[in-house]
């Protein structure tokens, strides 16, 4: 059984299109930042008839970076509301509508009434469509791929990020589109995205588990006939997905807290919220922001160091083919922890070529060559299994809830890091990298003795397991507590005597 040619064109412009949202609007401010900081100084002289601080300047240039990201805290936020009242299709279309918004707000209205405030709220608003679309393509490829290959599918989401932000890190170079004058091009690009799927809005179905939720059984049969291959068991995969929906209601409702109080439940909540944060805690938002800057301290020469960005993030194009291959042997969490192990081992390595590099110049070599590791672990594994890993985890009923929270969680951490990074890196050069070399390490038996095995596991034996493992450790957390009370009561007697 697999997706047919239509639904693989249903999940590829749900995909490519906010995808390349992600992209574009990431890397574009981290080449053109000379273009944008040009602009700032100069709207403000315009208007005030004087030139801004240096630290007001860096305040401003900070702001419109990581106005991107906290705009995404919102559209994450806003994802479970808006889904209660749409459909995930509808709901996307909104998403595409406040993209097409946003762009016009920081790019032409920034440019022409020389504001940066509205560069900042634009920037602001399109990362609510970033957040927005980010989760409702993982729902929606969810709802609507065969379950054998979710892994598989939801990949390609993460390709076409990486392959947009290159995209974006070289249209902002300054030789082309990041320069002054010009840049309003630049932050215009990811306008463009959306139309695709706003034109093709009247052949994209509603997702499966939408209609069985509306209680439309033949329309959920029915559009299974049309997504999946002529020797598709339709009726027992309608049926599965059914029972899904049958044990949320008897649930009630699959809250936060209703998930937190089950162990089985909060298990598999903190495994797939932790997984798919493991590019965040990891440093890769740093990165990919402000890794020119990061670049340069570390010996790259400013002629190259756009096209080093791009290389960076380039390097999907050679790790999806190996990830394919791993994956389908290996399945997602082998993967995931092999690229942990890769990207744990470059971080590490960047961090004390830079911080050495100081006295030994030849170092210099060394942390580059860090930083490519690091990122060609992160892509082969957390990234490229981002979306995959935590479907696999999760079932139609706590889907919604756990991707609502983790998706959250994901862009908060990313908000916050994209904020703080540049003054930590300010102030303590090399060492602001040391916690994410920490968290790097850490993840590695989390990887290995957490995540419940995936590959080539129905969704049932998965939950087995995430119930086996759950017990598992609380029985081990009871038995700790219980030797600590031993150890301290025969230390009590001790003292007694």
């Amino acid at each position: 059984m697999g997706n047919s040619r239509y639904c693989i064109f249903v999940l590829l412009i749900t995909q490519l299109p906010t995808a390349f949202i992600q992209g574009l609007s990431l890397l574009s401010l981290n080449s053109a930042a000379p273009a944008i900081e040009s602009f700032i100084i100069e709207s403000h002289q315009s208007r005030y008839g004087s030139l801004p601080s240096e630290s007001n300047t860096m305040l401003y240039l900070t702001l419109a970076q990581s106005a991107l990201v906290w705009g995404c805290v919102v559209g994450a936020l806003s994802v479970s509301s808006l889904l209660r009242k749409l459909s995930p299709k509808n709901s996307m279309v909104i998403t595409h509508v406040v993209n097409i918004t946003a762009v016009i707000v920081s790019a032409p209205v920034a440019y022409f009434a020389a504001s940066y405030e509205s560069l900042i709220v634009g920037r602001f608003m399109t990362g609510v469509a970033r957040g927005l679309g980010f989760a409702l393509s993982m729902v929606i490829v969810a709802e609507t791929s065969v379950r054998s290959r979710l892994g598989f599918f939801q990949s390609p989401f993460q390709v076409c990020i990486a392959i947009s932000a290159v995209l974006g890190a070289g249209l902002g170079h300054s030789e082309a589109l990041g320069q002054p004058g010009l840049w309003v091009w630049l932050l215009s690009l990811p306008g463009i995205s959306s139309i695709p799927y706003i034109i093709a809005y009247r052949w994209i179905p509603e997702t499966p588990v939408f209609l069985l939720r509306r209680k439309d059984d033949s329309g959920a049969e029915n559009l299974l006939k049309q997504l999946r291959t002529f020797d598709a068991d339709v009726a027992a995969e309608c049926a599965i997905l059914k029972q899904e929906l049958l044990d949320e209601s008897r649930r009630e409702s699959i809250s936060i807290f209703s998930i937190l109080q089950a162990p089985d439940l909060r298990y598999q909540f903190l495994v797939a919220a932790l997984a798919m944060n493991a590019m965040q805690l990891g440093g890769t938002q740093a990165i990919a922001m402000y890794s020119n800057a990061m670049l340069l301290t570390a010996g790259v020469n400013s002629a190259y160091v756009t096209f080093v960005t791009m290389a960076l993030n380039g390097q999907i194009i050679i790790a999806f083919p190996i990830f394919y291959l791993l994956e389908k042997r290996h399945g997602t969490k082998r993967v995931f922890v092999l690229g942990i192990v890769i990207a744990s081992a470059g971080v590490l390595s960047f961090t004390i070529a830079n911080a050495l590099q100081v006295t030994a110049p030849w170092m210099s070599n060394l942390a580059i060559a860090g930083i490519v590791v690091m990122m060609f672990g992160m892509v082969v594994g957390p990234i490229l299994t981002l979306h995959s890993l935590i479907t696999e985890l999760t079932t139609s009923s706590t889907r919604p809830t756990v991707v609502f929270f983790s998706n959250s969680m994901f862009w908060i951490i990313g908000a916050i890091t994209s904020t703080v990074f540049p003054y930590s890196f300010a102030s303590f050069g090399a060492y602001a990298y040391v916690p994410f070399v920490v968290i790097c390490f850490a993840y590695i038996p989390f990887g290995i003795f957490f995540i419940p095995e995936t590959h080539r596991r129905t969704n049932q034996q998965i939950q087995l397991s995430i119930r086996r493992k759950s017990s598992l450790h609380v029985s081990e957390v009871f038995a700790i507590s219980k030797r600590f009370k031993h150890r301290e009561s025969e230390r009590s007697d001790l003292g007694d005597i």
